[in-house]
């Protein structure tokens, strides 16, 4: 499937190529920003560096602020382009392609199921697209080094985040797999609707000289509430995806406090890095539910 999208890229390929780069910096910067922090309250504050050193770790955490800041808008603008780019070429190339289909071609797909497939199709393939260069590069990137970061501050303590992401990811998976088929179900009652629709427009005339207004009416509501339960049923869904978030966030919050504040008593661990390492727990699960989204629009 992405060999048969990619030519589509043809004349953005400047931008495809650059959200990804800005994209990467700015992970690198949000990856530094909390070991700054934690060396400003060990070094800084409790340690030997004073404030002079609370100065110099501020100025530089104000630095990378503004450079993730400038990659962040870059990277959101590269994407936007190349995706919308995108869509413009797949858009005319589906056009041209349907003016070439035979009469028996058009039956077979229906004139709505075609208009569904230029408009509202494109569209989400054109948001995959934008989600996908955004977060495609910088979900691993910064799942992985936020990992080996907290690896090298304390691997016990990692163990905490190593066991939330496979139930989160767990989670995740059964309801992709609950969306699939309702989102699949959702498409066909658009084109369903949309097929209503057409037929109304085309015999407008026929509907008026045979007064059938009352019953034409009756059968749109039935495919617009048809398409608003589908539509519910498949976005009732999806917003579990919030409330497993935060439950596995704070599930692994409350057992790096448990266990960091033992290793802080020992001085296994520093305060500092305490507070780095829960950053890194929100770097770490976000990255995990990117990935997840970037997975179910995919699908």
């Amino acid at each position: 499937m992405t060999k048969k999208l990619f030519p589509y890229i043809k004349g953005f390929e400047k931008d495809a190529v650059k959200a990804p780069l800005f994209i990467l910096i700015e992970a690198v910067c949000e990856l530094f920003l909390p070991l700054l922090m934690a060396n400003i309250i060990d070094v800084g504050i409790n340690g030997d560096g004073g404030m002079s050193y609370i100065w110099k770790a501020g100025l530089g955490m104000l630095a990378l602020s503004v450079l993730s800041l400038y990659s962040g808008m870059t990277a959101s603008k590269a994407a936007a382009v190349a995706s919308q780019g995108f869509g413009r070429n797949l858009r005319g190339a589906m056009f041209d392609k349907i003016q070439d289909f035979s009469f028996a071609d058009i039956d077979r797909f229906s004139s709505a199921s075609l208009i569904t497939r230029l408009t509202n199709d494109v569209n989400s393939i054109q948001m995959t697209v934008m989600m996908c260069l955004r977060m495609l590069v910088r979900a691993p990137v910064q799942l992985l080094s936020a990992l080996v970061v907290c690896l090298f501050m304390n691997a016990r303590l990692t163990l905490v985040i190593v066991v939330v992401i496979p139930v989160m990811c767990l989670l995740l998976w059964l309801i992709m797999r609950a969306c699939e088929k309702l989102f699949t179900r959702f498409q066909q009652k658009i084109d369903a609707l949309n097929d209503t629709v057409q037929e109304n427009l085309v015999a407008i005339r026929v509907v008026k000289a045979f007064v059938r207004g009352d019953f034409e009416r009756k059968k749109f509501k039935k495919s617009n509430d048809e398409l608003r339960d589908a539509g519910l049923a498949a976005v009732m869904r999806v917003i579990l995806i919030s409330p497993i978030m935060m439950l596995s966030m704070y599930a692994a919050i409350l057992g790096v406090m448990w266990f960091g504040g033992g290793f802080v008593a020992k001085g296994e661990l520093l305060p500092g890095e305490l507070y780095a390492f829960f950053s890194y727990i929100v770097q770490v699960l976000m990255s995990v539910l990117m990935v997840g989204m970037c997975l179910l629009m995919l699908t």
